[in-house]
Formats: structure tokens, C-alpha cells, sequence
């Protein structure tokens, strides 16, 4: 099957979740890989001035709430997870690939659906049956942030200047702090930033109760930190969700249709674009939030 063609617009919030290798641990908490992935997911969020509005890193897969005023959200997920991989397969002594397919990017339409998401996000430890809050998660994640108003910095080393300088024994110029900078949603940012930590963590705490009735009732019990942090790199989750990507989050039917029907032409202007790229014509102009497809070259 093919994978869907990408619209990313720069004033458009987007759900994007990405798996590890066959939805292995290889992102089991540990301070060295929580270290590895709170540095380059800061990083490329600064270098490639990405929003970030919620963050959640479990042992096979990541969830993030963004938005990209320069349209770079290729960019910033292909450098995340490159340099991500690349310290992750030292810390486990292994080779390969870490992050083998394409992430996933669904457009959130409006306030509700978006307040909604940076719920869901969160409390994805919770409703995956691991720890009964989102307190208890020991990975990285944006909750901190979000529902403590904690400030929190991470100690950056920049290798490559250090490399460049010779590799000298005192790295301290190459350090810098960076801040995992977590963005108000548009229909909060009147409030203050305890007013909105206040709001979010009720949210959180009612989707938390939710969950809790419900294992209850299946007689289910949460996995706990002790054998989370327990688990092996090659474990995989007993029961894997490969139920079908929506198609976007939207808080009403009407605004749902509405995406799709503009959906549609979007992906009707861009096969004709593409024909046209393909056949030859190189100036063609592609719909917005779109790219040209990669061409084989001859040879």
C-alpha cells in the first residue's frame, strides 16, 4: 500500500507518532536513553524552530503534538530520529535500523481537538495499562512541563564543533543548555501559565480516572515502572495496535467532511502535478504543503 501524500502547512497542528523496529523497546526509560532522547528531540526542535505542544516517549514508539512555521516537519523528524538512532544503537551495542518506517502525521483541526490530543498524548502510559498516572511514567515525556510549569534545561554537547576544535580536553565551551520549550494551545494562551497547567492536569486526571474504571472492570493491572525499566530491548508489547490511521482530529463531523472534501482536490491537484513533474516538466507547481515526488535516476 502506498503511503499517503504528505500536506504539511506551516499554521496546522499535527499528531505524529513514529514506531521503533517491530515495536521493539529499543526506547526502554533509562536515564542514558531518556538523556539521548530529551537531547536530540530538544535539538531539533530548535534548530528547526518546530512548536512543540506535547511530547511522549514510550519503549517502542513516540507521540508529538507539533507545528511548523517554515513547513519543516520532514526535516525535523528525519533529524530527531536519525542522530536518536544512531546514540540509541551505541547505547545497546546493536547496528541497523531503530525507526524502519514513515511516521505518521494527522492534521488537528480546531481548539477542542487539539486540547484533546495533548490529552491523549500525555496520558498514553495510562491508557496503555503501564503506570496508573502520568506521574509515574519514567521516560521522557513533555508532562513536566506541562502539568508542573516546570522549567527544565538539558545539557547539550556539540560534538561536531568539538571535533572541528581538535577535541580538546576541557569540553565546557561545546556545552550549552537548551529548554524543552512547550507551546500554549492558541485557545489558552490569554491564560496564565499556572491557569493552564491547572486546566490541563484536571483533563489529565479525569482521562486518568477513565482508564482506572475501566481496567477495574476487565480485571486488569497495570504493568509498573519495576518491569518496565526491567524489560529487554528486543521485548514487544503482547497486543500491537494496527487499527487504520485517521484521517484527521476534529472535534465535529462537520469540520471532519469538510477536511476530507479539500483533501480530495488536494491530492487531485497533486497527481496532475506529478504527471506532469514525471513526464519531464520540471517547472510545474505542486499544491501548497506538498513537495515533488523522488525520481530514479537513469543510469
Amino acid at each position: 500500500m502506498a503511503y499517503p501524500i504528505r500536506e504539511i502547512l506551516p499554521d496546522r497542528f499535527y499528531l505524529v507518532t513514529s514506531r521503533c523496529l517491530d515495536c521493539q523497546f529499543l526506547m526502554r526509560p533509562s536515564d542514558q536513553v531518556n538523556y539521548i532522547l530529551a537531547e536530540w528531540f530538544v535539538r531539533a526542535a530548535h534548530r528547526h524552530e518546530v512548536e512543540v505542544y506535547a511530547v511522549f516517549c514510550a519503549s517502542d514508539h513516540w507521540h508529538a503534538i507539533l507545528r511548523c512555521p517554515r513547513g519543516n516537519l520532514d526535516e525535523f523528524v528525519r533529524y530527531f530520529e536519525s542522530y536518536a538512532a544512531r546514540f540509541l544503537n551505541v547505547h545497546w551495542m546493536r547496528s541497523g535500523t531503530v525507526f524502519p518506517r514513515r511516521y505518521s502525521a494527522e492534521p488537528i483541526l480546531d481548539d477542542d481537538a487539539l486540547v484533546d490530543k495533548i490529552v491523549y498524548v500525555l496520558t498514553n502510559p495510562a491508557k496503555s495499562h503501564l503506570v496508573e498516572t502520568v506521574d509515574d511514567w519514567p521516560g521522557f515525556s513533555s508532562a513536566p512541563e506541562a502539568l508542573k510549569n516546570q522549567k527544565r534545561t538539558f545539557r547539550i554537547f556539540h560534538r561536531s564543533r568539538w571535533h572541528k576544535a581538535g577535541c580538546p580536553k576541557d569540553k565546557s565551551r561545546f556545552m550549552e543548555d537548551l529548554s524543552l520549550a512547550i507551546a500554549a494551545p492558541p485557545c489558552w494562551r490569554s491564560l496564565s501559565a499556572k491557569e493552564r497547567a491547572r486546566r490541563l492536569r484536571e483533563l489529565v486526571q479525569a482521562r486518568e480516572e477513565e482508564f482506572r474504571k475501566a481496567r477495574k472492570a476487565a480485571g486488569i493491572r497495570v504493568l509498573g515502572v519495576r518491569a518496565i525499566l526491567a524489560a529487554r530491548r528486543t521485548d514487544r508489547p503482547r497486543h500491537i495496535n494496527t487499527s487504520p490511521r485517521p484521517l484527521c482530529h476534529a472535534s465535529t463531523k462537520a469540520l471532519w467532511m469538510e477536511y476530507r472534501d479539500a483533501r480530495q482536490r488536494f491530492v487531485y491537484l497533486y497527481r496532475i502535478a506529478s504527471q506532469k513533474y514525471r513526464a519531464g516538466e520540471r517547472g510545474v507547481e505542486f499544491p501548497e504543503g506538498s513537495f515533488p515526488p523522488w525520481l530514479r535516476k537513469a543510469g
